[in-house]
């Protein structure tokens, strides 16, 4: 498993039912454990600047190995386990995961700005 990678893995539901959903790895943690994000085919759910659409008439849709168009959704972020990770159905390609963890640090460093004192500046 590597980052930029789209597997399966178990993620908790509204309705509580466990079943394999798309995730993208993002990074690999120290302890070994994987960030990764969601994806879904509820495209309304997109947050302009932030998330991805991969549309199935791009380039790199095949690659993915996704079934249909599909929102990237860095709002909806977990840590997993390896071992809790299945199978690899593909992957998104270097500039599009470039973007989004751009998107994610644009987003979180815009906190520590604001902030200077607490991060002892």
């Amino acid at each position: 498993m590597k980052e930029g990678e789209i597997v399966l893995a178990v993620l908790p539901q509204v309705d509580r039912e466990q079943k394999p959903r798309p995730v993208l790895i993002l990074r690999k943690m120290p302890n070994g454990d994987f960030l990764v994000c969601a994806i879904s085919t509820q495209l309304n759910k997109y947050i302009p600047d932030f998330d991805e659409i991969i549309r199935a008439d791009d380039l790199e849709f095949a690659a993915t190995g996704l079934k249909k168009e599909s929102l990237v959704r860095l709002s909806f972020l977990h840590v997993i386990p390896r071992d809790e990770l299945r199978r690899s159905i593909g992957c998104i390609s270097d500039r599009v995961y470039q973007k989004l963890l751009l998107n994610l640090s644009r987003y979180i460093g815009s906190s520590l700005k604001e902030n200077d004192e607490i991060v002892g500046k």
